[in-house]
């Protein structure tokens, strides 16, 4: 079965894992620079702002990254807003922004933490690594509850909306994003915080680390293909998940993301029979409605 289901996500894999459909994704964001130290600021944010409709996620990055490159790009830009008198002035750039819960002063708060820790390390990466005493999610944890404490001081009522932990419980479907985008390394993902990179001074992390970034869509399709049972969305979720892809690609078990997610964001996948979009599925032989649609003849 599991020889079956890779063969299927395989040719899943080879439709949709393009760069052409880069433009459907936030990390289109990362891919319009070449300088991997403003990737990371445009990584950073562009997960951490990656909640709600995709027309409003292009729209709240698009404005904050027009402001970035009015002040020298985004890497030069974090330092320059991180001080009071950049504080000001970035506020009055950003004065009608607005994402969903969070407003500029939530972009400050992570302004000025991100530029802390450029002050001290090579880059965000660098810090993560630095922390990686037992595992990634030791790290990850470390970083979150930091930040968290921090930034409640500086940013607005929602401020800790934007930053989650496996620890608490949650899916952390935008972290375990900004992860895979920084870990692996291939056509679609910068691969930044792997070992060799010029963000960092020490080991980076291997795919091997890494869990499935899982959101309602993606979730109902591990579903429908027998990879989890689990009906609520949450880290016990993640972890089933990741853990049956890792039988399947064991150095890579995110290897699938990108092709799973173009299915929920290109409409291709209902969440139900429908014969003209399911036929033409990679995945249709080895998903559950499947089963159902032979079982009503």
């Amino acid at each position: 079965m599991a020889s079956q289901l890779k063969y299927y996500l395989d040719q899943n894999y080879k439709r949709f894992h393009r760069p052409e459909l880069l433009d459907s994704d936030p990390l289109f964001f990362v891919h319009q620079y070449s300088n991997p130290f403003d990737q990371e600021a445009v990584a950073l944010f562009s997960a951490l702002l990656s909640y709600g409709n995709v027309k409003q996620i292009k729209k709240s990055v698009s404005l904050l990254l027009n402001v970035f490159e009015d002040f020298g790009g985004p890497h030069r830009a974090i330092f320059q807003f991180a001080s009071k008198k950049g504080q000001k002035t970035f506020l009055n750039e950003m004065t009608h922004w607005k994402h969903r819960l969070n407003d500029p002063r939530d972009l400050i708060a992570l302004i000025v933490l991100y530029a802390d820790v450029l002050e001290r390390y090579q880059s965000l990466g660098d810090y993560l690594v630095s922390i990686h005493r037992s595992s990634l999610l030791e790290s990850w944890h470390f970083w979150v509850t930091d930040w968290k404490k921090k930034g409640k001081k500086i940013g607005g009522p929602y401020f800790s909306h934007l930053l989650s932990s496996p620890l608490d419980g949650s899916a952390c479907k935008r972290l375990c994003m900004l992860f895979r985008w920084m870990v692996r390394k291939d056509k679609i993902d910068v691969g930044l915080w792997q070992t060799g990179s010029p963000l960092l001074t020490q080991q980076g992390f291997s795919p091997n680390q890494l869990f499935l970034p899982l959101d309602t869509h993606v979730g109902s399709l591990c579903q429908l293909l027998g990879l989890t049972q689990k009906k609520t969305l949450n880290w016990k979720m993640t972890e089933e998940v990741t853990e049956a892809f890792r039988v399947l690609t064991p150095k890579d078990p995110v290897r699938y993301d990108f092709s799973l997610c173009r299915l929920g964001i290109l409409d291709l996948c209902q969440k139900r029979w429908n014969v003209e979009i399911c036929e033409q599925c990679q995945l249709q032989p080895v998903c559950l409605f499947r089963e159902v649609e032979k079982k009503s003849f």
